[in-house]
């Protein structure tokens, strides 16, 4: 049996079924909607907040690469005087070393300089020094040469000159003395 339904209700009070199926649905939608955008809404200030974290955190290691940058650079410098020093130091040592020979065999002319005489210059040409001065006699200038002579720092001693001059009114002899220095390996060895 089938059930039959009337609407005994004059048309202008009766609703229709689609209006009221289609107001059911737009209240549907509408809460649908409002949830969504409720959704919408929460996932865009969760993803703003993360935005923000990672811009700050961004900002952070621009920092930390720049204070980084600037260590590099640094120690960069520090390398670059290290090696300007050591390049230095070595170079003082070279010239200690070689001033060492100079100043023992200044030291060695200076203790075969004779009474009455003085010395006026000393050159150095390579492995040869040059030495001129002033005495009072031939013979103070013959003993300079012979204790030049038996000296450890020097092979070979020539007279290059010596001539009569005056110096402050007084009869003095000028003279030039030619010392060829040992090689290095020799003195040391007879050290």
């Amino acid at each position: 049996m089938t059930a039959l339904e009337f609407n005994l209700l004059p048309e202008e009070f009766r609703r229709p079924e689609k209006v009221v199926r289609l107001r059911l649905w737009a209240v549907t939608l509408a809460g649908v909607a409002m949830v969504l955008i409720a959704f919408l809404i929460f996932v865009y200030t969760g993803q703003t907040k993360k935005l923000d974290y990672l811009s700050t955190r961004i900002r952070e290691t621009q920092g930390d690469i720049a204070k980084l940058q600037e260590s590099v650079r640094l120690t960069d410098e520090v390398d670059r005087l290290k090696e300007g020093l050591a390049e230095n130091i070595n170079a003082i040592n070279e010239l200690a070393n070689q001033n060492a020979d100079g100043v023992t065999i200044l030291q060695e002319i200076n203790r075969c300089i004779q009474p009455h005489m003085s010395l006026v210059s000393l050159e150095q040409q390579s492995h040869t020094y040059l030495i001129t001065g002033y005495a009072m006699s031939n013979l103070t200038v013959a003993r300079f040469i012979d204790k030049l002579q038996t000296s450890e720092r020097f092979q070979s001693v020539a007279l290059t000159f010596i001539k009569p001059t005056i110096v402050e009114d007084e009869d003095v002899l000028s003279f030039e003395v030619n010392g060829m220095i040992k090689a290095s390996s020799t003195v040391a060895e007879s050290l």
